[in-house]
């Protein structure tokens, strides 16, 4: 060690009080550590590249899935809202029905006063409810018919009789769920695809 120079310590820093300088050694083992963590920038866009082709791939089917699962969960949501009337109408013994208009892609429920008259309910439940975007009412068959346009219903009364309904729901894939509402109890049935008839 050279007259005037301090210590060194194992640990590659100056000893001595005020000093805290690193070792050439030690600076040149930390420069080693970091160059061997980093990117350059021809990795990053070879990185960026196989990321991309990835995405092009995959893209197609997660949007696929996703539409796929707006459909189901709207096919859910109107399960739910055919059961609450049916029960609402046991409960209240008033006439309700399930109103469906084919050309907004829209529906809500009406219940009947005390004049006879049906007018919209006024409950969270009861007001107009759009079809999730990309999905949309293909055809609704009633005792009336297969109705493709314009507005249907289907009607709910307190003894428990629904008008039978199958309610055809599409999707952009046009993918279809049929939902099937039997004339009695008011049961529902989904089924995968069109389906005309209970299976």
């Amino acid at each position: 060690m050279e007259k005037g120079m301090m210590p060194i310590s194992r640990a590659g820093h100056w000893k001595g009080k005020g000093y805290r300088l690193q070792a050439t050694g030690h600076k040149e083992a930390c420069g080693l550590r970091l160059g061997a963590c980093g990117f350059t920038l021809i990795e990053l866009i070879i990185v960026l590249v196989v990321l991309a082709a990835v995405l092009t791939i995959t893209f197609p089917r997660m949007e696929a899935f996703f539409s796929r699962g707006y459909l189901k969960s709207t096919a859910r949501r109107l399960v739910g809202t055919i059961r609450y009337l049916h029960d609402r109408s046991a409960t209240t013994g008033k006439r309700l029905r399930l109103c469906y208009d084919l050309n907004e892609n829209e529906y809500w429920i009406e219940e009947e006063n005390e004049e006879g008259e049906f007018e919209e309910l006024k409950t969270v439940l009861g007001r107009r409810e759009a079809l999730p975007e990309g999905i949309k009412f293909l055809d609704i068959i009633t005792p009336e018919g297969k109705i493709n346009s314009g507005q249907t219903l289907t009607l709910f009364s307190p003894k428990g009789y629904v008008t039978k309904s199958i309610i055809h729901l599409q999707n952009e894939k046009e993918e279809v769920q049929t939902l099937l509402v039997k004339g009695t109890m008011g049961q529902v049935t989904v089924y995968e695809g069109y389906v005309e008839e209970e299976e």
